[in-house]
Parts: structure tokens; sequence; C-alpha cells
């Protein structure tokens, strides 16, 4: 009896832990996973889902907890051979929602296995408005440390000069962005050498666009050659590499303070140029002659180089007026005849060493020489002609002016033979007015009186032939 019972719970035991095992080895472990790309975007934008599965088959649902947030999925297919799918939400407006795996008649697989793949998946994602990129490209602050900006720092000021004192070999720039989101490239330590150098700092916008402050570090030199040219002071550039040789021009020296300065020379012109620096760094080149300097300015027209001169009053042609123009950011003396509408330069050519006046035409911007000699010939038949035209308008003024005299004097002569003749008949003419005047009025009282007794007689003669009536009656 006792073996007959521990025999049946030996059997229990093992439908306990073994057939159930057997069953379930029938059916293979069934996965399904979901995934985004993204589980945040902005509005408009899309993001994509990954379903991946293992040892099911059958038809997948994914599908938006709220499609007015998110758009799109919908229903897959999954088998051996398809086992991972994909599918895309768009972004519709801002809020967050969930993205939901539902298995709808999905097998698991295996040889005699019949259950089924129901569990639901789900992941979350959010869409947001997106923020407009800031277009802020401005530094809030820019030094140099041990020297000062000039002119002083300004967000809207892109150019700055810094002072170094001779020997200096490096600089530290620093900077900082007015805008969290942009970027800035150009500072920290750099290398400097005697004489201008050129440092740029870039701010970069977060929406890409660009602004750019430029630093001219100035190494000041040893012993500085100082030139003064009227109130503005200068030194002389001692370095070849600081200047830019001229067409037709070659290297030379000249002796400045007993220094061999570089230079430029032409043999047309006979010109020596060598460089002078202002104050604010700027290098540009000046015609040098035994101590004095006149400023260098060299433009090309139609092939043609000419330096640019001013030229003397009394040289001027007849009509034309000193003025200036501007060419090539340069300003430029030149000669205006307003009336001819002719400007002129006086110049130098590199290439012939000529001087004389050329013609400007700035709408094509050429120059031809101007013919001088056949401007002034021109002027004489002008002068001649003007002075026959006044000649005659004198002349005819000169003839209207007789006439006027020669009436004036008729018209005195006949008042004065009136006079005499008056006087040799002893005649007043205002008694011979008078007189008249008083016969006129007698001779009108005269005719009243003749025609009162003309009336007079006609009434009375009718009276009568009244009364030679009534006798006969």
């Amino acid at each position: 009896m006792k073996r007959t019972n521990i025999t049946f719970i030996l059997f229990i035991i093992l439908g306990i832990f073994i057939f159930p095992n057997t069953i379930s080895a029938a059916c293979k472990t069934a996965i399904a996973t979901i995934t985004s790309n993204k589980y945040s975007t902005s509005v408009g934008s899309q993001i994509t889902v990954s379903i991946k599965t293992q040892n099911i088959s059958g038809v997948l649902d994914v599908t938006s907890s709220d499609s007015s947030i998110f758009t799109g999925g919908g229903r897959i297919v999954v088998n051996s051979s398809n086992p991972n799918k994909t599918v895309t939400f768009t972004a519709k407006k801002a809020g967050t929602v969930s993205i939901i795996l539902k298995p709808t008649d999905v097998s698991i697989y295996g040889d005699g296995c019949e259950s089924y793949y129901t569990t639901n998946k789900s992941i979350n994602v959010t869409s947001y408005v997106p923020r407009a990129l800031a277009s802020d490209n401005y530094l809030s602050s820019l030094s140099v440390d041990g020297v000062e900006l000039a002119p002083s720092f300004d967000k809207d000021t892109d150019s700055y000069i810094v002072d170094l004192e001779p020997g200096t070999t490096s600089i530290s720039i620093n900077a900082e962005k007015a805008n969290k989101y942009a970027s800035v490239s150009g500072t920290g330590k750099f290398s400097v050498q005697e004489g201008n150098n050129e440092l740029d700092v870039v701010v970069t916008a977060e929406n890409g666009s660009k602004r750019t402050y430029h630093i001219t570090a100035v190494v000041k030199e040893y012993d500085p050659i100082n030139v003064k040219i009227g109130n503005s002071e200068y030194t002389v550039v001692r370095k070849l590499s600081e200047l830019t040789k001229p067409e037709h021009y070659e290297n030379t020296t000249a002796e400045i303070d007993g220094n061999n300065i570089p230079g430029f020379y032409n043999e047309k012109t006979g010109y020596t140029l060598v460089g002078l620096k202002d104050v604010t760094g700027v290098v540009k080149l000046y015609i040098y002659n035994k101590q004095t300097y006149k400023p260098y300015l060299s433009l090309e027209f139609n092939k043609m180089n000419l330096v640019i001169l001013e030229a003397n009053s009394e040289n001027l042609p007849k009509g034309f007026m000193q003025d200036e123009i501007t060419i090539n950011n340069e300003k430029v003396t030149c000669y205006t005849n307003q009336e001819l509408g002719i400007t002129l330069l006086f110049g130098k050519s590199l290439v012939t060493g000529e001087t004389s006046f050329y013609e400007f035409e700035n709408s094509d911007f050429t120059v031809q020489k101007f013919n001088l000699s056949a401007y002034d010939k021109l002027n004489g038949v002008i002068d001649m002609y003007s002075y026959i035209i006044l000649g005659l308008g004198g002349l005819t003024l000169l003839i209207l002016l007789c006439l006027i005299i020669s009436i004036v004097n008729n018209k005195r002569k006949l008042k004065y033979k009136q006079t005499e003749i008056e006087k040799t008949m002893n005649i007043d003419i205002n008694q011979i007015e008078k007189t008249t005047k008083k016969d006129k009025k007698l001779e009108k009282l005269r005719k009243q009186k003749e025609m009162k007794k003309t009336e007079k007689h006609k009434k009375n003669n009718s009276e009568e032939d009244k009364e030679d009536d009534m006798f006969y009656l």
C-alpha cells in the first residue's frame, strides 16, 4: 500500500515538472518590440517607428493615441520571411501621444503550437513648435589684453586699431557673444610682428549669418622716422613687405635721415615712391624728392596709366575751373567746364613720361589726351566772332543814339524858331486864343437873338392871319 502511494506521488511530481515543459517546448519564444528614430520632433516633421518581431506571424496595427497630434502608421503583416517593418508618423501640432503596437490574429511559431501572441506594446513621442533660429551675430564685448581699442568698442563698429609697443610678439583677443546661440571664432592668443597685423573675430548667428570684427594690431618700430605733412603725422615705412609695387616701377632705395628706405622708381617720370603710414596704420605711397613728400595717385584708363598731378591755375585752359571727383574710391582733383560738359585730369604718363591735360569720360571710364592747341584756336575763333558781334552791337547803339540826339535837336530848333517868330510879329498867342473865344461867344449870342426875332415875327404873322379870317366870316 505504501509503495503504491509513493509511486503515485512520483508520477504527480513528474507531471508537474516535466509534462508542462514538454508542452511549452513545442511553442517558440515570441518577441515583438517597437522603437522610434526620434522621440521628440518639431511640428511638420516625421518620425520613423520600427517594429521587430521574432517567432510570430500575423497582422499588427500600429496607431497613434491622438491622430490630431501625430498622424500615420497603419496595419503591417509580419512572418518568418519579413519579421521587421517600419511605419512613419507626421507631427501635426504640439503634444505627446502613445504609438501603440496591437497584435491582430498573431500566432506563435512551433510544431503543434496553438498559442497566439496578444501583448500590446507602446512608446511615447512628443512634438513641439520649433523656435525661430536666432539671427543675432553681434558681440557684447571685445578687448585685447593690455591695450585699448581705438575707437572704444561698440557692437555696431566693425573695425578697430590697437597700438603695440616695439618688440611685441603676441597678443590675446577676448570676445563675448551677445546671443547664447551664436558662435565666435578668432579669439585667443596670436603672434604679431612689427608693422600692421590684420586679425578678424567672426560671429556666426544660429541661422548662419556672419559678422566680422576687424582688428589692426600695429607693432611700433624702434626709432621710427616721423614725417609731418600739413596737419597730419606719418611714419616712413621701412619694410618692403608692407608695400605694393605699382606697375611700371622698379625696386629702389631712398636715403632718408641716413637710413636706406625701400621704394620704387620709374625712369619715364623720374619719380621715386616711398611708403608713409598714418596714425591709423594705413600705408600709402608718396612721391619723395629731397625731404619733400607729395601724395601719389596713379589711375589706369583704357591701358593708359597716369600719375595724377595738380595744375597751376595760370596754366588752366580758358573756361575751366578746379573741381573734385571720386574715381576708384579716391578723391581726384579735376578741372571742369560746365558749359561744355568737359572734365579734365592733369597728369604724367607712366609710359611716355609726358605731362598734359587728359579728357576724362566717366560713362566708360576712359581718358584721351586733350588737344589744348585746337581748343585754344577754337576759343580764338569764338573770341573773334564775339568781338565782331560786340562791335556790331556797339555800332547799332551808336547809330540809334545819334538818331535820338538828332530828333531832340530838331525839336529844340523848331521851338526856338517859333519863339523868334512870335517875338518878331509881337503876337501874344494867349491873347489871340482869348479873343477867339470871345468872338465865338458873341457870335453865339447874335445867332440866338436872330432866332428869337424870327420866331416872334412868325407868331405875329399867324395872329394877323387869324384876324383876317374872322373878318371875312
